[in-house]
């Protein structure tokens, strides 16, 4: 006896349109190879974009009023977006060509729908798993941060997540039930399938945000066995399997054997129901770690929640402080059991912590990065040597610093405010927007800094200060902070950059 047919009733590839049906299935292939290409050519014109600016630095001295207004439009936010109307465009022009990869040419037969669903959400499959390592080759390729492609990654992930729905029930309905849990390759289908549901719906925001522990372990553990699922699924799916599991294991592999560290911390309790945890380079076991302004690591603290791991900005510059400090501010989950040990433990109190990172890239427009445009104290003369017609002419001037941060977010801006607040080559600008002054404990306050006391003075015009400072000469730009703050900054860079000014924005905002 042959194989039985798995379908219910009759086989659509053996009807009157059977002949249709496959070519429209083998169609999708092609389909698929022509989307995966373009992914590819937009990565491939990004990557070129990045290189040449970092490499060859040009900038010409040549104001386009047009250029300006074309970046300020695409920097500033709407008010309901969570992202830039240049992420908006990018996320929307991915998610319209993988609808027309998905929907096109695909809607003659359920069926011929469900196996479009199915391949090109293995395509996606390999770039989701790239997306999401912390140690990608897309952060060298494009000078994207992890950030970055985190937006990207659950974008992909919503997308993959609603073709995998549309394949599975397509073919629940259409195959018979013994046939489906009879045979492997149906079978890994469906633990795929399910695995990628359940992980596409405990990645909500919500979930991230309340209940991150279960979010990360459902995240890992469905990655880890997925990646194995989908390549016993159909022989089809499995170069893209192997693309997703080789950027899993290199991830993985990367943070065992060189981003954990065994490390011994000290806590300190501060207002607002916060623990200042910092640790010493010199505890670090096996080797000693280092660390730069604006990155992050990821801390398991033993004894609370030790197979728990969470994501901390570093509060702290190695060039200023011995110690990397942390802002762990009680929430919900680990944050507030850890403030509840640490309190009954009292000032000082020592913790076992594995730390992995750190984590992040830094902005390549940050002062004192060799980027940095050359400042000339003369302008060209007859008897001076011609300067070079890739760089602007700019007299002798400060470098405007202007650092903004909202609550915990200081943990990102107060690093950089360390190195260059004592600094003469850079004018800088400290905003740190709290409930009130009793959390001015969390770091070393000065007179420089400028601390606004919301229950005091209300909230501050954030969008109006951020124009009044970083209008005049060039000016870098660094925010965190709650979601209205960093839209107010946004939009005030996005005004002057309209109007010509030279500013450079940089914005932490976390998606974990």
């Amino acid at each position: 006896m042959g194989e039985p047919d798995p379908f219910r009733g009759d086989n659509p590839f053996y009807g009157p349109d059977g002949d249709e049906i496959i070519d429209r299935v083998l169609a999708g292939r092609s389909v698929a190879t022509v989307y995966g290409l373009a992914l590819l050519s937009v990565l491939g014109i990004v990557t070129v974009h990045h290189w040449v600016s970092r490499l060859f630095n040009l900038r010409w001295s040549r104001k386009s009023s047009r250029i300006d207004k074309i970046r300020g439009f695409l920097i500033s936010r709407s008010p309901k977006s969570e992202v830039n109307r240049g992420m908006s465009i990018t996320l929307l022009l991915y998610t319209a060509a993988t609808f027309a990869a998905l929907f096109y040419g695909a809607c003659y037969h359920p069926v011929v729908l469900a196996f479009r669903m199915g391949i090109v959400a293995v395509v996606n499959t390999a770039l989701l798993y790239v997306l999401g390592a912390k140690h990608s080759p897309l952060t060298l390729l494009t000078g994207w941060t992890y950030e970055n492609l985190n937006v990207l990654h659950r974008i992909s992930g919503a997308l993959t997540v609603l073709a995998t729905i549309i394949h599975t029930v397509i073919f629940l309905v259409y195959y018979r039930l013994d046939y489906i849990v009879t045979h492997s390759w149906t079978m890994a289908g469906v633990i795929a399938g399910f695995l990628y549901i359940l992980i596409g719906f405990s990645s909500s925001k919500r979930m991230r945000a309340t209940a991150y522990e279960i979010f990360y372990a459902i995240h890992l553990a469905g990655s880890f066995i997925s990646i194995p699922a989908v390549f016993f699924h159909y022989p089809t799916a499995r170069p893209f399997a192997l693309v997703a599991g080789a950027a899993f294991a290199y991830d993985r592999a990367v943070r065992i054997l060189l981003d954990y560290r065994l490390v011994q911390c000290t806590s300190r309790i501060a207002p607002g129901d916060t623990v200042i945890v910092q640790l010493s380079p010199k505890t670090s076991w096996p080797r000693p770690f280092t660390w730069a302004k604006g990155q992050h690591v990821f801390i398991t603290i033993i004894g609370c929640g030790t197979f728990e791991s969470h994501p901390f900005t570093i509060a702290s510059s190695p060039n200023a402080s011995e110690t990397m400090d942390l802002i762990i501010r009680a929430r919900e989950g680990f944050s507030k059991r850890f403030y509840d040990q640490a309190v009954q433990a009292g000032d000082g109190a020592i913790f076992k912590a594995i730390i992995h990172g750190p984590y992040g890239v830094e902005d390549i427009h940050m002062p004192g990065k060799q980027n940095t445009l050359p400042q000339h104290t003369q302008p060209p003369t007859e008897t001076s040597p011609l300067l070079p017609v890739a760089h602007d002419y700019r007299p002798l001037q400060k470098t405007k610093v202007l650092l903004i941060s909202g609550g915990a977010g200081v943990a990102f801006t107060y690093p950089f405010y360390q190195e260059f607040h004592n600094n003469p080559q850079f004018d800088v600008q400290f905003l740190w927007v709290v409930p009130h002054r009793s959390f001015c404990e969390w770091i070393c306050v000065d007179d420089k800094m400028n601390v606004w006391e919301t229950r005091e003075q209300g909230r501050p015009n954030v969008e109006e200060m951020t124009i009044s400072f970083a209008g005049n000469g060039p000016c870098w730009v660094a925010a965190c902070g709650p979601d209205p703050l960093l839209r107010a900054v946004q939009n005030g860079v996005a005004k002057l950059i309209s109007d010509g000014h030279d500013v450079h924005l940089h914005i932490e905002a976390f998606g974990w």
